[in-house]
This record gives structure tokens, C-alpha cells and sequence, in this order.
């Protein structure tokens, strides 16, 4: 089988911005190549920017395929899905922080989890203006340098002050391992279960008791990653670092969110996948080929 060959850059945002974006991403693919990419449970929005052929999404258990625009804000996913494309792809994603959708945008985030909107009947005309500078040009660091600025003025336009204490309680989940209290929670930062878990909504997309199980399924990946370069480490020994009360309890998991079991789904991932990129390091990664 012949090996897919893709274009892969990535950069990390302007230090300024790194409290709501993860990084950019720009990949580019010849047309024919048919790619075949498993998209697996993550926190955190993204936009997408496609400058050639549009991704599908099959829509599991039905024939058809979910809606794809050139301009995409798609929500933070709770279960597998699957990327597809034949054609020829340039796309270019920013890929957001759990609560960066939110905070950037004002968009209440349960409004997108698990599936895409086009982006300008969300975010409105400056969406589209930001899209036609972008095609202008096919230089990554170009784009980069647009999606900083467009990304900044967003940041500085939009209060912060009342957003602190809930990104910081958000934050405090995701690296939460072991059992979580949401009523412990709630009590520490003096509010109700109810308000918390209707924030949690507002700015992550999910219920802080999701957040917390997505978080602990990328961590494992995260470990099984890590684990490659450092040296190996059984799926026990994974789920029990992870925060899994046992191997049992993490594949069960991985079933859900991955759509395959732990050993399998890790043979899917290539490093040029959104779920790979997710977890690894935070420093640019350069060009592949």
C-alpha cells in the first residue's frame, strides 16, 4: 500500500493568544491520495480554512455525509468521528483552547459539540474577510502572521475579567485525576452544582464530569505517545497513570471516544492526524512530508 504522502505545517499562536489557541495547522494533500483519518474526542473548538477540495464526514449508520463548507467553526467532539478526501486539500486549521471558543467569540460552545457550523452565519462578515486575506496567499508563516492579527483584536475586544474564575475551574479539570466531586467544586468556588455544570456548557462544550473524561482518554493517548519515545509502557500501567480505575475502564472508554480499542486505535493514528497533533508537544513542529 502506498504510503500518503501530505504536507504538514504547524506554529505555534503569538504568546499572547496561547490562552485560547492550541496552535495553527496547514496541511496540504494531492488530489487521489484518499485519505482515510480517524477524528477522535478532543476538548476544544476549531476553525477550518479550506482552499481546494472540502473534507467529509460521514454520517455513522446512514449513507449520506454531514454538511462542509470553506469556512468552518466545529465544536469539541464527545465521540469518534471519520474525515475523509480524494480531491486535492488545503486546509488550514486553528485549533482552540477548551474554553477558546467562548472567550474569543462569545459563541456558547454546547451550541457546536460534535459537529461544524459555516462559519460566517456564526461569527459573521469579519469571518469572511479574515478568509479572503487568507487566500491570497499559500505561505503558512503569511496566514500565521493574518490569524494572529485577526485572533488579537478578537482577544482585546472581548471582557475577560468575569471569564477568569470559570477558565481557571474549566483549567483545574482537565488535569483532575481520580474520582471528581462536582459538588466539591462547586462548594470551593461558592456557586451552585447547577450553575457550574450550565457554565461548563457555555464554555467547554460539556459537563465538567465530560471534560474531565475526555481529558483523561487524551492523557492516555498522551502516555502511550510519550511512552514510544521514553520507554514502553503497558495499557495497564496507562490506564492506571491516566486515573482509569482499570484497563477494563479505559477500553471501555476508548470504544466511545477513539471507536476502537486502545491498541487499535493507536495503530490508526498517524502523526499528521488532528488527534495526534492534539497531543503532542506545543512547539512548532515544522514540515513533513
Amino acid at each position: 500500500m502506498e504510503q500518503l504522502k501530505i504536507e504538514l505545517e504547524t506554529c505555534a499562536p503569538h504568546p499572547a493568544l496561547r490562552r485560547f489557541v492550541r496552535y495553527y495547522g496547514q496541511r496540504r494533500l494531492a488530489a487521489g491520495a484518499n485519505l482515510q483519518e480517524p477524528v477522535t474526542a478532543r476538548l476544544g473548538g476549531l476553525l477550518e480554512f479550506h482552499f481546494a477540495s472540502l473534507y467529509r464526514v460521514p454520517s455513522y449508520g446512514t449513507e449520506q455525509y454531514e454538511p462542509c463548507a470553506p469556512m468552518l467553526a466545529v465544536g469539541p467532539m464527545t465521540s469518534r468521528r471519520q474525515l475523509e478526501a480524494d480531491g486535492a486539500v488545503e486546509a488550514l486549521t486553528v485549533m482552540l483552547q477548551p474554553c477558546g471558543l467562548f472567550e474569543l467569540f462569545g459563541v456558547p460552545t454546547h451550541l457546536l459539540t460534535d459537529h461544524a457550523a459555516e462559519a460566517h452565519s456564526l461569527l459573521g462578515v469579519s469571518i469572511s474577510k479574515l478568509y479572503a486575506r487568507l487566500g491570497e496567499t499559500r505561505i503558512f508563516a503569511d496566514r500565521v502572521r493574518l490569524l494572529d492579527r485577526f485572533l488579537l483584536a478578537k482577544a482585546i475586544a472581548q471582557p475577560r475579567t468575569a471569564n477568569t474564575m470559570w477558565c481557571r475551574a474549566l483549567t483545574s479539570i482537565t488535569r483532575h485525576q481520580g474520582p471528581l466531586s462536582i459538588r466539591g467544586m462547586a462548594a470551593s468556588m461558592n456557586v451552585s452544582v447547577r450553575q457550574l455544570e450550565r457554565r461548563s456548557l457555555e464554555y467547554a462544550g460539556m459537563t465538567p464530569q465530560t471534560v474531565a473524561r475526555v481529558a483523561r482518554f487524551l492523557r492516555a493517548l498522551e502516555l502511550h505517545r510519550s511512552s514510544n519515545r521514553r520507554h514502553s509502557m503497558s495499557w495497564t500501567e496507562i490506564a492506571q497513570a491516566a486515573g482509569y480505575y482499570d484497563q477494563m475502564h479505559l477500553i471501555r472508554d476508548f470504544r466511545v471516544m477513539g471507536g476502537a480499542t486502545p491498541k487499535t486505535l493507536a495503530a490508526q493514528l498517524e502523526p499528521h492526524h488532528g488527534a495526534s497533533l492534539l497531543v503532542s508537544s506545543t512547539k512548532p513542529f515544522g514540515l513533513q512530508q
